[in-house]
Parts: structure tokens; sequence; C-alpha cells
């Protein structure tokens, strides 16, 4: 449903609207409950308002966990992925190079 589809159709009882300056986007709020979104309040939405904020609270901390870095272990060897390989890198050219020297001597 679009934003002018919304104009037309009444917001559900509790429900008001607003419009954020900085998103330039039509918000809505439940008044009881505080709880606010950028689309239109479905039926259930409308019909359980403290189960619609619970659930944008469970996708917010869950998208939070899903984003969360993995912290990095200091092994003294430094903590850089890109450090790492290029030390295996070099390592293995090395070698390459002394396997190289050996058979064609």
């Amino acid at each position: 449903m679009s934003d002018h589809d919304n104009k037309k159709q009444a917001l559900p009882p509790g429900w008001s609207q607003g419009y954020s300056n900085s998103q330039k986007r039509t918000y809505y709020v439940h008044g009881k409950t505080q709880h606010t979104q950028w689309h239109f309040p479905t039926a259930s939405e409308a019909a359980d308002p403290l189960k619609a904020k619970q659930r944008a609270q469970d996708n917010m901390r869950l998208e939070k966990e899903r984003t969360r870095k993995r912290p990095q272990h200091d092994t003294g060897q430094g903590n850089d992925d890109d450090e790492r390989l290029g030390s295996v890198l070099n390592s293995s050219s090395s070698q390459i190079a002394a396997s190289v020297a050996t058979s064609s001597t």
C-alpha cells in the first residue's frame, strides 16, 4: 500500500501519523505504547500494538546481533587478517623459490 493510498484510509484508533523532516517520509505512532513505525499499521498491529512494539524491538535486537563484529584476539602475531595472509604468502614464496633453486642445480 503506498503513502498515497494510506492518506485515503482512516488510521486505526489510537494511531496517528507524523512526518519526519530528516527522512522526508511519513511515520505512524501508537499514542499509548509510543510505538513508531514507517509503514501504515496493519490489521494485526492495530489489534495488538503492544505485540507490534515487541516484534519491532526483537527485530532490532536480532539485527544488532547479526551485524555485530566478532572480537579479534591478540595472538602476538598481529590481529589483522590481511597481515597474517601476507605473512603466509611471503613464507610460501620463499619456500617455492628455495625449491626452484634447489631443483635447477
